[in-house]
């Protein structure tokens, strides 16, 4: 899984140069069984900013998506 998201998604994306894959293995364990990653809606991190705040990061991350499309 995380190998096709290198190859279809990374490696193709084109703001990606010079990739140098640094270590590739099968492991039977996760090495850290206790770390976890969440995953955060923006609407849900929207409502703790004030307005002005989430209006400007609407309109950066607006900007940066219209000038680096996928």
């Amino acid at each position: 899984m995380v190998d096709d998201i290198y190859k279809n998604h990374i490696c193709s994306d084109t703001r990606h140069t010079d990739l140098n894959k640094v270590l590739q293995k099968t492991i039977a364990q996760r090495s850290f069984s206790e770390w976890s990653m969440g995953f955060v809606r923006a609407k849900e991190i929207e409502s703790l900013m004030p307005l002005s705040i989430s209006e400007i990061m609407r309109n950066m991350l607006a900007e940066e998506a219209k000038s680096k499309p996928l």
